[in-house]
C-alpha cells in the first residue's frame, strides 16, 4: 500500500480476508518513519497508549474518576497487554475502536445524540475492518435500548444513526470480497450462506423490532423490566447460538466441540497464567450483573460487551486461541474489576463513618487499593521486564520477526535476486521476508495443505488450506502424489504437500526460487530437503545454518518440471505413531504406503541441517 500497490496480497492478488485498517496504518506509518519493523510496531504501542485513555475516559464517564483511573493503571502495567501493545497483531487496534464505540454509545443513548450514535456505528465499523470478530457486537446498541425502555428517547433515530454510521465505514467490504471471491464474506459459497445470512438478519431485525416497541412512551404501554430482560436474554442466547454454531461450522480446522472440558482447562491455564488476579475478577464481573439488574445504565452498557463478545471467547478456549483474540474481554475486564474494587472501597468507608471513624475508614480504603493496585502493577511490570530479560535476539525461532537468519536470507535475497522475482517458501516465513524485502518481490506460500483421511480404502484428502484466505487457490486436480505428511503437534490436525499441487504452483505462478526453512506454523519444510537436492530441476543457491534445526535453504527452480517424480512420502515418527494409534497398524500401513507411488520414508521431527553444499559450478548454472 505504501508502495502505491493498492491493497493486495505478497502474491499480488487483492487482499480478502480482513478489512485494509491495520495495513494502511502501517503504510502512514511507513511513509513517514520509514520502512522497518521497529518503526511499524509504533503503530501497536500508540494504540495501546489509546486504549488505556479511552478506557479511562469510559471508567471516568460511567463509574467515576477514580474507577476511570485504576482501569488505566491496571491495563499499562499488565504484562499481557503490554506485550500484545508492542507486536503487531491486529487486536490492539481493534480493541481501541471498540473502547470508542462504547463511549460514544454514552451520549447517545443517554443524551439521545444521533450524531454520536453515527459515530458510535461508524468506530464499529472501523474495528470490524481492523479484525472481523467485532462484528459481535453489532446488535450492542439494540439491546442497550431494549434494557433501558422509556428512558430512551427517539430510539429508532438513534438506532438508524447507529446502522448508517456502521454501514457507511464498513458496508462496501461485503461486495468488495464478493466481487473478489464469489463467496459471502465469512459465511462462504452463496447457496450455503443463505440460511445464515437469513437467521444473521432475522436476529437483528427482531433486535430492532423489539428495542423500539418495547420502548414506547405513555398510556401505559411501556412493557415492566422484566419483560425487556427477558427479551434481551432471548435475542442474546440467539445472537450468540447462531454464531457459536456458525464458528464451527466455518472453522479452519475441525475440533472437538468439548466446551465442558476445554473451556475450564483453559481458564485454569492460558487465563490464569497471564490474567491476574482472576478470581477478583471473575467477583468483579459478578458484582456488575448485580449493579446491571439494580438499574445502573453504566454496568449494563459493560455487561452486554462481554456477554456479545462471549461466544467468540468459548470458541478461543474451545481451540485453545492466543489470548490476543480476547483482548477487548480482558481491558472490559479491568474496568469491570477497577469498578468493583472503587466501590468496595467507598462500602468499608460508610461503614466506619457509622462507627464514628470516617476519616480513618477512608484513609484504610485508599489504602487499600493503593496497596492492592500497587502490588499488581510492580509484578505485572517485573513479569514484563523478566521477559524482556530472558530474549535473546541471536536465537533462532523461525516464526519469530527478529530471527537473524531470516534477516541474512533477506540479505541474500535482495543483493543475488533480481527485483519482481516470484519466491516461495514456508508459512509465515513468506510474509515475514517479503516484509524485510520491502515488498520488492511476489512471495507465495508452499502449498501445504490441512489433510483428512476417509473412504475405504482408507486415503488422504484435501479439506482447506491452513488460512482460509487461500482455499480460493486450491486446485481441482488429484492431490497425489504426496511428499509429506505430518501431524501438528499442538492443533492435532494433519498437514500435507503434494507433488501435483508443487509442480501446479512453480509453473502457474512462474516460482523462481523456494527456500526451505525450520519449524514455521507447525509446518517445517527442512524435512523436504533430501527431496529438493536430489531433485534435477531444483539447483542450490546459498545456504544459513545456526543449529540442527534451524536453517535456510534456497534453491533456484529450473524450467521443465511438469510431471511428478512420485519420491517417498516422508512422514516423521510422531505422525507415523499417531496414525496407527487413530486407524489399527494394519490400515494405518496401507495409508501410508498408499500415500505415493515411492512409498513412505520415515524422517526425524526435523531433517537433519546438511553443511551448506558448495557453490554450483559454471556447468551447473
Amino acid at each position: 500500500m505504501e508502495q502505491g500497490k493498492g491493497f493486495t496480497y505478497s502474491t499480488g492478488e487483492r487482499v480478502h480476508h480482513r478489512g485494509p485498517i491495520f495495513p494502511a496504518l502501517l503504510a502512514a506509518d511507513f511513509s513517514v518513519a520509514g520502512y522497518s519493523l521497529d518503526s511499524a510496531r509504533w503503530v501497536t504501542k500508540l494504540f495501546a497508549l489509546g486504549s488505556a485513555a479511552l478506557l479511562l475516559a469510559i471508567g471516568w464517564r460511567l463509574f467515576g474518576r477514580e474507577a476511570g483511573l485504576l482501569a488505566a493503571v491496571a491495563v499499562l502495567s499488565s504484562a499481557l497487554l503490554t506485550g500484545i501493545g508492542s507486536s503487531l497483531d491486529v487486536d490492539t487496534v481493534q480493541t481501541f475502536f471498540l473502547l470508542l464505540t462504547l463511549l460514544c454509545l454514552y451520549p447517545a443513548v443517554m443524551g439521545g445524540k444521533p450524531g454520536w450514535a453515527a459515530v458510535s456505528g461508524g468506530a464499529l465499523g472501523l474495528a470490524m475492518l481492523t479484525k472481523e470478530s467485532a462484528l459481535l457486537w453489532l446488535p450492542l446498541p439494540f439491546l442497550l435500548v431494549l434494557l433501558l425502555g422509556p428512558a430512551v428517547s427517539r430510539p429508532r433515530t438513534l438506532l438508524g444513526s447507529y446502522s448508517a454510521g456502521f454501514l457507511a465505514i464498513a458496508g462496501w467490504w461485503w461486495p468488495y470480497t464478493y466481487a473478489v471471491t464469489g463467496d459471502i464474506y465469512l459465511l462462504g459459497e452463496p447457496s450455503g450462506a443463505a440460511a445464515w445470512l437469513a437467521a444473521g438478519t432475522a436476529c437483528l431485525l427482531a433486535g430492532l423490532v423489539a428495542a423500539i416497541f418495547l420502548a414506547r412512551r405513555g398510556g401505559g404501554r411501556s412493557p415492566a423490566l422484566r419483560t425487556r430482560w427477558t427479551a434481551t436474554a432471548a435475542l442474546l442466547l440467539a445472537w450468540g447460538g447462531l454464531l457459536v454454531i456458525g464458528l464451527e461450522q466455518h472453522a479452519a480446522w475441525s475440533f472437538s466441540a468439548n466446551y465442558v472440558q476445554n473451556v475450564p482447562d483453559y481458564t485454569t491455564g492460558a487465563l490464569s497464567s497471564w490474567i491476574q488476579p482472576l478470581p477478583l475478577i471473575g467477583v468483579a464481573w459478578a458484582y456488575v450483573a448485580y449493579r446491571a439488574a439494580r438499574g445502573s445504565f453504566g454496568d449494563r452498557l459493560l455487561l452486554l460487551g462481554l456477554l456479545l463478545f462471549l461466544p467468540f471467547a468459548l470458541f478461543v478456549a474451545n481451540r485453545g486461541l492466543h489470548l490476543r483474540d480476547l483482548l477487548p474481554v480482558i481491558y472490559l475486564s479491568y474496568l469491570a474489576l477497577a469498578r468493583a474494587a472503587i466501590d468496595f472501597a467507598r462500602w468499608l468507608a460508610e461503614l466506619a463513618a457509622e462507627h464514628d471513624s470516617g476519616a480513618l475508614g477512608g484513609a484504610v480504603a485508599a489504602g487499600l487499593l493503593l496497596a492492592g493496585f500497587g502490588a499488581f502493577a510492580l509484578s505485572e511490570t517485573q513479569r514484563f521486564a523478566d521477559r524482556q530479560d530472558a530474549f535473546d535476539a541471536t536465537v533462532v525461532t523461525q516464526a519469530h520477526w527478529d530471527n537473524p537468519l531470516a534477516n541474512e536470507a533477506a540479505a541474500w535475497v535482495a543483493e543475488n535476486v533480481p527485483p519482481g522475482t516470484t519466491i516461495m517458501s514456508g508459512r509465515l516465513y513468506a510474509t515475514h521476508l517479503y516484509t524485510l524485502t520491502e515488498g520488492r518481490y511476489p512471495w507465495w506460500q508452499l502449498p501445504t495443505t490441512r489433510v483428512d483421511f476417509e473412504g475405504s480404502p482408507l486415503s488422504a484428502t484435501r479439506r482447506s488450506t491452513l488460512f482460509r484466505w487461500e482455499d480460493h487457490q486450491m486446485p481441482d486436480t488429484a492431490a497425489e502424489p504426496w511428499l509429506y505428511l505430518r501431524r501438528h503437534e499442538v492443533q492435532g490436525y494433519y498437514v500435507g504437500l503434494s507433488e501435483r499441487d508443487l509442480i501446479t504452483d512453480l509453473n502457474e505462478n512462474r516460482i523462481g526460487y523456494v527456500m526451505l526453512t525450520g519449524d514455521d506454523a507447525g509446518f517445517s519444510s527442512l524435512s523436504l530437503l533430501p527431496f529438493f537436492e536430489s531433485h534435477p530441476y531444483f539447483r542450490n543457491a546459498e545456504s544459513f545454518s545456526s543449529g540442527p534445526k534451524d536453517a535456510v535453504h534456497i534453491f533456484r527452480v529450473l524450467p521443465g518440471y511438469e510431471e511428478p517424480v512420485a519420491p517417498p512420502t516422508l512422514v516423521n515418527g510422531a505422525t507415523d505413531e499417531a496414525l496407527r494409534e487413530r486407524f489399527g497398524q494394519q490400515r494405518a500401513q496401507e495409508l501410508l504406503e498408499s500415500l505415493s507411488p515411492g512409498g513412505y520414508a520415515i524422517s526425524a521431527a526435523y531433517a537433519a541441517v546438511r553443511p551448506p553444499l558448495s557453490e554450483p559450478t559454471e556447468n551447473e548454472e
